[in-house]
């Protein structure tokens, strides 16, 4: 369904056949008698955003998985000396 058949106002994000990302948001507008008298897409290009965010994404992927894969106990804390991370028997001594 769209926006004229159910008047619902849509946003999603897409990708150009470039693969670029958009986040694309669709409405109508009104009259002042609120009679429809047109639609309205806006888009905005968000590419860089989603990329950066893949990257944060793949940065902490790798680094769990390091943290995982570590043969003696791990303990990573924040700047607090707060616990974030604690594998294996250091989270006994830790938590």
């Amino acid at each position: 369904m769209g926006v004229v058949e159910d008047l619902t106002p849509r946003e999603l994000e897409t990708q150009d056949k470039n693969a670029a990302w958009f986040h694309c948001a669709s409405g109508l507008t009104r009259t002042e008698d609120n009679k429809i008298d047109g639609a309205v897409m806006v888009f905005h290009d968000i590419d860089q955003l989603k990329r950066s965010l893949q990257e944060v994404q793949q940065a902490r992927d790798f680094s769990q998985a390091i943290v995982e894969t570590a043969p003696e106990p791990l303990v990573i804390l924040d700047d607090a000396m707060r616990l974030m991370i604690g594998t294996g028997s250091s989270t006994i001594h830790f938590t």
